[in-house]
């Protein structure tokens, strides 16, 4: 999940580390965190650099609090059904390939993995939105 506010932009570890696992992590700041055993995954990180703010804005696939929040939970079910409907549009196009065509189309696998992240953290959202945002929790980095 994601948050910006005026003072920076801030990102929940295991948001960082997936993005490890997908192999998009590109910025060293947030490698660092990433592998960081001594931040717990739901603790927010804050980025202030401008270049972090853009990379972390431009993944689309990263929550954003701020627009989910105005969300009712009818649209917030909605907006997770129609994530699950994709989904499930890929896992069976993937089925219905020759296993030739599997091998060459394994980018269907992190697709299918990142919808399935996308689902759990509307989810999170809406629990947050029921049971109050935890206090974010900020492990300052230093350069």
């Amino acid at each position: 999940m994601k948050l910006l506010t005026t003072d920076g932009l801030y990102i929940q570890k295991s948001d960082l580390t997936f993005l490890k696992q997908t192999g998009q992590l590109t910025l060293d700041s947030a490698l660092i965190v990433a592998n960081n055993p001594n931040i717990a995954m739901n603790e927010f990180i804050k980025f202030e650099n401008e270049q972090e703010i853009n990379f972390f804005q431009n993944i689309n696939w990263i929550c954003d609090y701020e627009l989910a929040k105005n969300l009712s939970d009818s649209e917030l079910f909605s907006l997770i059904e129609k994530i699950v409907e994709e989904k499930n549009m890929i896992i069976e196009k993937f089925y219905f390939m020759s296993p030739e065509e599997r091998k060459n189309n394994l980018q269907l696998l992190d697709e299918i993995k990142i919808l399935d992240y996308k689902i759990h953290s509307y989810g999170n959202i809406l629990y947050c939105l029921h049971n109050g945002f935890p206090e974010i929790i900020t492990y300052k980095l230093t350069k």
